[in-house]
């Protein structure tokens, strides 16, 4: 959850505040913050304390992967006071990096207590017996072409060596195996070409070549990377020219929409349009390093303006909540469309998320865009009563440089992501069924920015829809 939830430095993450913030009235801290990484087998251990005694809801380790996956320690309830308390926990993971750190939620309220760390699974040193000979790869690749991959790879040994399996090894997002078919063969100083092809799913991939030699596997070489992103995403860097849609759509009834014709000065949001629009104000966003400040948004040339910037050594971002019927709360199921762009902002990323109006994480979370403005647009959907876990993670091509329509369509039987009406990722399981609110959430990921960070992130119109069987 940048997968929005709580945010991690490898990837930028925001996770939704509750419905109506509350300011902190004790602070959180944590000492002796470690990880100890004994093969896969990692324990990280944390005496976390409160100025005040309160009782967490939940209280542990958070960590992500190094593609924002949420892997998160078990959490458990605990009351918290200024003696402080020693959370220990162990969990086997794959091989890869990972930031970790004590987190907490008191109230409605998750908070990051300290800045991340890092620690890394590593592969297991494989030292193969004389006999069995050294394993290397050379000339290791993949190419794309829309949804087709070609991975290929020369696989040598150092002595003639029948290999019972040979070949690519690979794993998705969620780390799903989806190794390419192996073959059985003769291995030698030579060396010899291994060549697969196949369609794969809208994703990031890890992939590497590897062997069976006299009964054991052996990773061989380092690990590498290729994404399947949309084919076809349109979209021009010049004004917008996409109209907003007006009226009913099969299957969804219009009940919001927003196109931002009256202008509005920096510093008086939402003036003219508090009928349908508020913001989070006053108060540290999810990463606790940037501040929600609604004094930076304006309406101009028919686009709400989000100025993110750095003042007086404050990173300053915004996150506008549209009113439906000029009321606080969400829905069940219904199209969400909005049409924006926004300038490179290095430290900056949106979150615009369907967020549950319970403020119970549990019951849902579906965040579409959502990633650093440097990076390409991501989308997630935290799995409804595991929200740790990601059961839907879309990468696509598109940039945030450059005007699109992001839409999200969410049914009883589908959650489908859409990039100018072109999907690029769907899932028809673990679909949140509570009520979920909408909110265009634009802040940090954890990271200071720096001091002259300064730029636009622009919104042509948002339009809300209810599902209609």
């Amino acid at each position: 959850m940048f997968a929005l939830l709580v945010g991690a430095s490898a990837a930028l993450a925001l996770l939704a505040p509750a419905a109506t913030p509350a300011f902190a009235a004790s602070t959180l801290s944590a000492t002796s913050v470690t990880s100890t990484v004994s093969g896969s087998s990692v324990t990280v251990s944390a005496n976390i304390a409160n100025s005040t005694t309160a009782t967490a809801t939940y209280v542990g380790i958070c960590a992500r992967t190094a593609n924002d996956g949420h892997v998160d320690f078990p959490f458990v309830s605990s009351t918290l006071s200024p003696t402080g308390k020693v959370f220990t926990n162990t969990k086997t993971l794959p091989i890869g990096t990972y930031t970790y750190w004590p987190c907490a939620k008191i109230g409605s309220t998750w908070t990051n207590i300290t800045a991340p760390k890092t620690f890394t699974v590593a592969a297991p040193t494989t030292t193969p017996a004389p006999s069995s000979g050294v394993l290397s790869a050379t000339n290791v690749a993949a190419t794309i072409t829309g949804t087709s991959v070609t991975v290929t790879a020369t696989i040598a040994n150092s002595i003639s060596k029948t290999a019972e399996y040979a070949g690519i090894c690979a794993r998705n997002s969620n780390d799903g195996v989806i190794d390419w078919p192996f073959v059985s063969t003769t291995l030698s100083t030579t060396g010899k070409v291994f060549s697969f092809t196949s369609v794969k799913a809208l994703g990031t991939y890890r992939y590497w070549p590897c062997a069976k030699v006299d009964g054991k596997w052996t990773n061989i070489g380092d690990i590498k990377y290729f994404t399947i992103a949309a084919e076809s995403v349109a979209g021009t860097p010049g004004p917008s020219t996409v109209s907003m849609p007006v009226g009913d759509l099969p299957g969804w009834k219009q009940v919001f929409t927003e196109d931002f014709t009256t202008p509005l000065a920096q510093g008086s949001f939402p003036g003219v349009y508090k009928p349908q629009w508020l913001s989070y104000n006053g108060f540290t966003d999810t990463s606790g390093v940037g501040h929600y400040d609604q004094s930076i948004i304006s309406a101009h040339d028919g686009n709400l303006d989000i100025n993110l910037q750095v003042k007086d050594g404050k990173a300053l971002g915004a996150a506008p909540v549209p009113l439906v019927n000029g009321k606080w709360g969400g829905q069940t199921y219904g199209k969400f469309s909005v049409r924006m762009k926004s300038d490179a902002i290095q430290g900056f990323g949106t979150g615009f998320l369907l967020w549950n109006d319970s403020g119970d994480w549990n019951d849902g979370e579906v965040d579409f865009p959502e990633s650093g403005l440097t990076d390409v647009v991501k989308g997630y959907n935290h799995c409804p009563g595991n929200p740790a876990k990601n059961c839907l993670v879309v990468n696509t091509a598109a940039r945030y440089t450059t005007w699109h329509t992001y839409s999200i369509e969410w049914t009883p039987a589908k959650l489908t992501f859409l990039i100018d009406d072109v999907v690029v990722g769907s899932s028809t399981t673990d679909i949140p069924s509570k009520p979920l609110h909408w909110v265009m959430q634009v802040a940090t990921g954890g990271t200071q920015p720096a001091a002259d960070a300064n730029g636009h992130l622009l919104i042509d119109w948002a339009t809300v829809y209810t599902y209609v069987p």
